[in-house]
């Protein structure tokens, strides 16, 4: 009988397991053993799986590709992975993806010639995380990536063990919300002033803008009062501010998962009242001199330039606008679950720190600015005295209201008032 020659190799088909993991089903009629070979892709994303489908045939009908071959198969390239990663996560953040592309790249150099996803150990992490030029707290930050990497990788089936798993680092202390005070926020927004009256005084005045750098205000203060983040501040809508209602609409589902709603008390009204006569037909609350829209690193420049010319901490940024509308309200209601509330946590725990925080403000603000903000000193106990008249105690010794037990959820009307002296 003549020799036919090699047959035509049949292309592969996906398939789906029960468990939701892809694979491809390849068929070699010239092979002598097992001609069908299941080929697993540990992937449960159907357009990921889908990618991953198109790849493989490409490669396959190029000759580059060998599924036979359980070498290939093992040794799956960390590049891959990563891929895989990214295509199964497609709602992730810009900016997340940025940092996890970055550090995920940076180790990935950082291992030696050879090492494939399944031979990363825990002496490769442990090495990586040791450099030198790492602080504690970014140790921290990448082991949390990488863990969050190599456990999809295990629920994907791409690894057996989890290299991080055995990985320690030392704890890091408690870490203190930074925030301002009644007189450091005046402090920040004279300086806003000071520098641009000194900007219109300097020789020549041409290169100024009109409203160069004034225009940083309004979204400091909105920000103190409402406790908005900065993405959310430079891509807030009119749509979502209610003024007949008194509250603006936070979607914060790219950060919790969430939406919340913040109340608009006297200085918020204020501001919104003010750029409500420049409102434009983009819908934006906020625009930058030019007449576009805010960009997040144009705002933390200005903060910077403000903050350094008043002299405060290094530390304070726009997120500290946050943490001080968090630590006044605090101190204002002793109400830890309305703030909780308020800043649209999920969970109790994440507004803890916050207790801490307003107890060490009170023991170094002058009563003045305890005045300012409409906190009276009788609002405080120290943790060593006991409860008493039927109010309950969290673990920073903050007194809260009965109405503060749990079980209950304080609403807006019952505890935030209008008319405060600064918010």
């Amino acid at each position: 009988m003549p020799n036919r020659g090699p047959r035509k190799r049949h292309d592969p088909k996906l398939h789906r397991k029960p468990s939701g993991h892809y694979y491809a089903v390849f068929y070699d009629p010239d092979r002598a053993h097992r001609k069908r070979l299941w080929y697993s892709s540990g992937i449960t994303d159907a357009q990921a799986a889908q990618e991953w489908f198109t790849d493989i045939c490409r490669d396959w009908r190029r000759g580059m590709l060998d599924p036979w071959s359980q070498k290939q198969q093992r040794e799956r390239g960390l590049g891959e992975a990563i891929n895989c990663y990214f295509k199964a996560h497609p709602n992730l953040k810009p900016t997340t993806v940025v940092t996890r592309v970055s550090l995920l790249s940076s180790f990935t150099r950082h291992l030696p010639a050879g090492v494939t996803l399944s031979l990363v150990n825990e002496e490769h992490i442990t090495s990586f995380l040791g450099r030198p030029d790492l602080v504690l707290e970014t140790r921290h930050g990448y082991l949390s990536i990488l863990r969050y990497f190599f456990s999809w990788c295990i629920k994907e089936q791409l690894l057996e063990a989890d290299p991080t798993s055995s990985v320690k680092l030392p704890k890091l202390g408690r870490r203190i919300p930074e925030f301002l005070t009644p007189m450091e926020f005046r402090r920040l927004l004279a300086a806003v002033d000071a520098i641009y009256e000194e900007k219109l005084n300097r020789k020549p005045r041409s290169y100024i803008q009109e409203g160069d750098i004034i225009w940083v205000k309004a979204p400091i203060e909105l920000a103190v009062a409402t406790s908005l983040r900065i993405s959310d501040v430079v891509r807030l809508r009119w749509a979502q501010v209610r003024r007949d209602a008194g509250i603006i609409l936070v979607d914060d589902r790219t950060k919790t998962g969430n939406e919340y709603t913040v109340p608009i008390l006297e200085l918020a009204e204020e501001v919104l009242s003010r750029q409500a006569e420049e409102r434009d037909e983009d819908g934006l609350v906020f625009h930058s001199p030019s007449g576009g829209p805010l960009s997040k690193g144009n705002l933390q420049n200005r903060i910077r330039q403000a903050r350094t010319y008043a002299r405060l901490p290094k530390n304070i940024s726009f997120h500290s606008l946050r943490h001080t509308f968090a630590t006044w309200r605090l101190m204002q209601t002793g109400n830890i679950r309305l703030v909780s509330v308020l800043l649209g946590h999920t969970t109790l725990d994440q507004t803890q720190n916050y207790a801490h925080v307003a107890l060490l403000a009170m023991r170094s603000m002058n009563p003045a600015e305890f005045e300012a903000l409409g906190v009276s000193w009788h609002r405080y106990v120290t943790p060593h005295q006991a409860p008493g008249d039927g109010a309950a105690h969290d673990q920073s010794g903050l007194m809260m209201s009965p109405s503060l037990m749990p079980g209950t959820l304080p609403s807006y009307e019952s505890e935030v008032q209008p008319g405060n002296p600064v918010l």
